[in-house]
């Protein structure tokens, strides 16, 4: 069982102010029981972490503050952004990885994988193989990395994640208008959506003005009636009303236009 790192760094009271409040942000998390999963591209299937409770940090640094120290060990010709990254985790100035149960890297280039070997002398690293080319054989070998890292984010942090668990993570949030659920879709500030079904089938998809977006699941089915007051003489007409719009095909039209099943 992973035991997670609560202490502040011993030169936390030399950092500036936004770092200190960087690293007393992640350790409230950390106090809380949260493990915190580091990652330093964006290959990293965050829905995994997150859906066993975690929370994911990026760890890529662009700063050249490090630098100096991580020539120490590593050629001064590598990629800056190689040496800046090692050399905040290797001087405890990166609150997000200093507070990090586990590090997940992948297989972009030799400098990172050679970094990842040398993290690995202080901190648990995980690397996910990535994929040379785009293919079929390619696409089977990602999701079988995939896998793997679920199933070792299941034996380090004694955890099991199944496929509804990262719904019980996902941050609400209440709009009361249904059109502006689309608006924070397509503006990146959501993932995803729950509206009516008539009103996502209208408003989204090919010649609209959100076509990017697409429906990928039914919560529930809709059924539609009209109703009336108890004792009002208007349902016979109604009903006479729709038996002819049913009948000459403007009953079914409509449902076609808006995406609906007709009922019998």
């Amino acid at each position: 069982m992973v035991e997670l790192k609560k202490d502040l760094p011993e030169i936390f009271e030399e950092f500036a102010d936004q770092r200190r409040n960087s690293f007393l942000a992640i350790k409230k998390l950390k106090e809380q029981g949260v493990p915190v999963v580091g990652a330093f591209c964006t290959y990293l299937p965050k829905e995994l972490p997150r859906a066993m409770g975690a929370a994911v940090v990026g760890l890529c640094s662009v700063s050249d503050e490090t630098i100096p120290d991580a020539e120490k060990d590593l050629p001064r010709n590598l990629c800056p952004l190689i040496k800046s990254s090692y050399g905040f985790a290797k001087t405890d100035k990166c609150p997000f990885f200093y507070f990090s149960d586990l590090v997940v890297g992948e297989t972009t280039c030799d400098g990172k994988k050679k970094m990842y070997e040398m993290l690995a002398e202080f901190k648990p690293v995980y690397v996910i193989e990535l994929p040379n080319r785009q293919s079929e054989e390619g696409i089977a070998m990602y999701r079988r990395e995939i896998i793997r890292f679920k199933e070792e984010l299941e034996r380090r942090f004694e955890t099991t994640i199944t496929e509804d668990a990262d719904l019980s993570q996902a941050d609400y949030i209440a709009k009361s208008v249904q059109t502006d659920c689309l608006m924070e879709v397509a503006a990146g500030t959501a993932d995803a959506a729950i509206l009516d079904l008539t009103l996502a089938s209208a408003m989204i998809g090919e010649g609209t003005d959100y076509a990017d977006l697409k429906m990928v699941d039914e919560l529930n089915v809709e059924e539609y009636g009209v109703a009336f007051r108890k004792g009002s003489d208007v349902p016979d007409a109604v009903n006479t009303a729709f038996d002819e719009l049913k009948a000459d095909g403007t009953m079914q039209a409509l449902a076609d236009k808006y995406g609906l099943t007709l009922a019998d």
